[in-house]
């Protein structure tokens, strides 16, 4: 049997341990809720460089895209160039006038036979075909447009 004074420590040790213990378990919950809020601010920054990533992957995509429509514009810019070229020469060679081809912007293509003549047996410019006096094609498609 404890005496009155050993009583009375032992509740002050007692109650002394219970504020420790609550203290302890303060800490433990401002922890756990630092670590929450850590583990969030972590999900945030992964989320918005995975962002940042996808957005830098989409920027060179397109502008690999561009750079590939350029080519592309280039490519058919010089096609234009040899076409109207090679128009300007079968104009000359079959001598049709300037009002019968003002309206033409469409070419033939026939497939041209190793001797380079057409099916007919007829040898033509090329990759150009002549397109016969009676058939005129009329197309404002490429109205507006420059060679260089």
């Amino acid at each position: 049997r404890m005496s009155g004074g050993g009583r009375r420590f032992f509740r002050v040790v007692q109650t002394y341990v219970a504020i420790e213990r609550s203290k302890h378990d303060r800490t433990r919950e401002e922890l756990a809720s630092q670590i929450e809020s850590t583990d969030e601010w972590r999900r945030k920054a992964r989320t918005k460089k995975e962002g940042t990533d996808r957005e830098e992957r989409l920027s060179k995509q397109n502008e690999l895209t561009v750079k590939m429509c350029r080519e592309e514009i280039g490519t058919l810019r010089e096609a234009l160039q040899i076409a109207a070229l090679d128009v300007a020469a079968m104009k000359e060679k079959t001598g049709v006038s300037d009002q019968v081809m003002e309206g033409v912007v469409d070419v033939d293509v026939v497939e041209i036979d190793s001797n380079g003549g057409d099916s007919n047996g007829d040898v033509l410019a090329p990759a150009i075909h002549p397109l016969p006096e009676e058939v005129i094609v009329e197309d404002s498609s490429a109205d507006g447009y420059e060679l260089d």
